[in-house]
């Protein structure tokens, strides 16, 4: 499975209401370096994908924001259905991360990469 694949899978299983960030995505698929690569990616997905992209955000300090490459897709829409997920933002479209941030572990990770290789 190539990398943009690893990545459409992991983002796939994020749950609702929860995020990750372009670097922890990169890290989890253990290359800490590919983050923009991540960010690709996900803007490479067609339009009506049921890829919750939305839910891979960019990062500010210990805040989470919107991504700048939503762009494809619109802020707007991001913002919208992470709202509808629950994920409430403040004045500056930022959310406390730690609060919604998905947190796998290792063992979890390669469970979801190995399942989708098979299907």
């Amino acid at each position: 499975m190539n990398f943009p694949e690893q990545v459409i899978a992991l983002t796939k299983a994020i749950p609702p209401g929860m995020v990750l960030n372009y670097g922890q995505v990169a890290q989890l698929l253990e290359k800490p370096r590919a983050a923009r690569a991540v960010g690709y990616a996900l803007q490479n997905l067609p339009f009506g994908t049921d890829v919750p992209w939305h839910r891979v955000v960019g990062k500010n300090g210990v805040y989470g924001k919107l991504s700048i490459r939503a762009f494809k897709y619109g802020r707007d829409e991001q913002l919208k259905r992470l709202q509808e997920e629950g994920i409430e933002f403040d004045e500056h479209e930022q959310f406390p991360l730690l609060k919604y941030l998905w947190e796998p572990d290792p063992v979890e990770v390669a469970v979801i990469l190995n399942a989708a290789s098979k299907s």
